[in-house]
């Protein structure tokens, strides 16, 4: 009963999904390849973003949505596309396995560059064959998780869906180094961040913390952040303490307006959606 309930409700979610409805062809082939390539444990090769050679892994999440639709996330992605420019500087915090991290190189090259951090052994020996592979020689890429303070930290690797990795708080896991994300860009000669993701699995706040030097000179231009209600409990957190820190360092609370290509103001006691957006005090809007 319980294997019937999930099916239906998967393909509920499919038949609901826009690129579904408008190829549902395509879609509903490339999910019984992805079945079977699930069932086999075979990878999938695979082009993103018309560009990128990568390598997709049955089982994990992100890889089913870009194999499926194209990416993970639309709505993000077509962000990055109008608002990314060439000469920009962008930085990936929660990089995974590059599809994100390549989206971004693409669209500020040439003149620009991306930092991408991940500190998931499994994902960053990804991230870093998919960096070389496509050549993408305007990435840095990291193995170092984000943190408040210099030092180590424990990690749980998921070892069904690599996305779902996170910081354990059981004193217990694989031992991974975190660095300030301020200190890193004080290293690299980063003075000014155009764009930064920040997808963590619920330890944003912490990221935050060790970054407050640049959010307290506004240095960060356009801060785009994952709250999910779940993962910030997991690490102690919520959504509204995050919102309050930003906005008590003078950032404000933004929605992206697709139709208009720019930002508009939102209001913080109207709720942060998963993918938030804040801007600087000096970001025009």
């Amino acid at each position: 009963m319980k294997l019937a309930s999930a099916f239906f409700s998967k393909l509920r979610w499919l038949f609901h999904n826009p690129v579904f409805q408008k190829t549902p062809l395509l879609v509903a082939w490339r999910a019984l390849i992805w079945e079977g390539a699930k069932f086999f444990k075979w990878e999938i090769p695979f082009v993103f973003d018309s560009t990128f050679a990568v390598r997709l892994q049955p089982g994990e999440g992100v890889s089913r949505l870009t194999f499926y639709f194209g990416n993970s996330e639309p709505d993000l992605f077509a962000f990055y596309d109008s608002f990314l420019q060439k000469g920009m500087v962008a930085v990936d915090v929660g990089a995974n396995i590059g599809l994100h991290t390549l989206f971004m190189a693409k669209r500020v090259a040439p003149g620009g560059r991306v930092l991408a951090f991940e500190p998931s052994p499994k994902n960053f020996s990804r991230l870093k064959e998919h960096v070389e592979k496509n050549c993408a020689d305007n990435v840095h890429i990291f193995p170092l998780a984000v943190g408040d303070c210099a030092g180590t930290g424990f990690f749980y690797e998921n070892a069904n869906d690599s996305s779902r990795s996170h910081f354990s708080n059981k004193g217990s896991g694989l031992v991974v180094e975190i660095i300030r994300l301020d200190d890193i860009c004080r290293s690299e000669g980063v003075q000014r961040i155009d764009f930064l993701k920040l997808d963590v699995e619920g330890f944003e706040m912490r990221a935050l913390e060790g970054a407050e030097p640049l959010f307290f000179a506004g240095s960060c231009a356009v801060l785009q952040i994952e709250l999910d209600p779940n993962n910030l409990a997991r690490q102690g957190s919520q959504e509204n303490k995050v919102a309050s820190w930003l906005i008590d360092r003078g950032y404000r609370f933004v929605v992206w307006d697709s139709s208009a290509q720019k930002f508009k103001p939102a209001r913080v006691d109207n709720g942060c959606s998963y993918n938030s957006f804040f801007v600087s005090p000096s970001f025009r809007i």
